[in-house]
């Protein structure tokens, strides 16, 4: 379990007794200097709190944006049905204007790399 969620459950369950009328549970679990902490600071843990369940959130938006960067790095050649001519070298058919060489000439691989590079680095 991640420090995170570890963290968010412990403010949850510390949450779910603040407004509890079970005197009981305070007095047994924290000295009497700890509740008074406890107490003064319930403002901060809320905004700890949301500061968690905010980091929750762009944890999974960063995820998603990861996967599309996956689906988008793999862009594919330029290939033109009706004259390859005009096709990139790198297409599946290949280009018929041989002055062009072997080298992309579409952009897909430029574009490849860059994401790659950026999605390397991020999990390096």
């Amino acid at each position: 379990m991640s420090e995170t969620i570890t963290t968010g459950i412990m403010l949850e369950r510390l949450g779910e007794c603040w407004d509890s009328t079970e005197k009981g549970f305070w007095d047994s679990t924290f000295s009497e200097s700890d509740r008074t902490k406890i107490f003064r600071n319930r403002e901060a843990l809320a905004a700890i709190g949301a500061r968690l369940e905010m980091a929750d959130r762009m944890e999974a938006r960063i995820k998603k944006l990861e996967t599309a960067l996956r689906i988008l790095s793999n862009r594919p050649h330029v290939e033109n049905d009706e004259d390859s001519f005009y096709s990139c070298p790198k297409s599946k058919s290949g280009c018929l204007d041989k002055t062009q060489g072997n080298k992309c000439n579409c952009g897909a691989d430029e574009q490849n790399e860059i994401i790659r590079a950026a999605l390397e680095e991020k999990e390096g």
